[in-house]
């Protein structure tokens, strides 16, 4: 569970954007995936080129925000488990699926009011990882609090790779 601790409920921030129907027990959850973080912009090239050029330029990923209720987190926190152990996951729903993962711990660890439910709700193959991984961002969590912004950094290419 990389990132436990870094955000925390009181921060301000509202829902996540990905959100779980409030199914009835009987029913498995449903979720949504924020949009893809890909779009295609069409280039034109300079007036030598008859056609025009078009590219694939990444979009900042979606911010996965701190969750407003147990229940939710728990649906969304069992769903992504499995989206996370299934090898049909796409690269690109597999980033946002963790990122689902590892806010819901965050909040778990806020929240330990909240764990209770999350347990209950944790499917059985995925019961130890989750034990574990809370532990881990409780343990976290005593070391350091989360902070409210990034340090002042900058960061810059490697040297190419000859140079190492």
């Amino acid at each position: 569970m990389a990132g436990a601790g870094c955000g925390d409920a009181s921060d301000g921030q509202a829902a996540p954007s990905t959100v779980a129907s409030e199914a009835p027990a009987t029913e498995p959850p449903t979720t949504t995936v924020p949009p893809p973080t890909t779009t295609s912009t069409t280039t034109l090239a300079p007036a030598t080129s008859a056609a025009p050029t078009t590219s694939t330029k990444p979009l900042p990923p979606a911010p996965i925000l701190p969750y407003r209720n147990a229940t939710t987190l728990a649906e969304v926190l069992a769903a992504a488990e499995f989206a996370l152990a299934d090898p049909m996951t796409a690269p690109d729903d597999f980033t946002v699926w963790a990122q689902l993962q590892q806010q819901a711990y965050r909040d778990l660890v806020a929240h330990p009011d909240w764990q209770g439910a999350a347990r209950r709700a944790m499917p059985e193959p995925f019961r130890d990882a989750f034990e574990l991984n809370l532990e881990a961002g409780t343990h976290l969590r005593r070391l350091t609090s989360p902070q409210p912004g990034l340090p002042d950094w900058t960061i810059v290419a490697p040297p190419p790779l000859a140079q190492l």
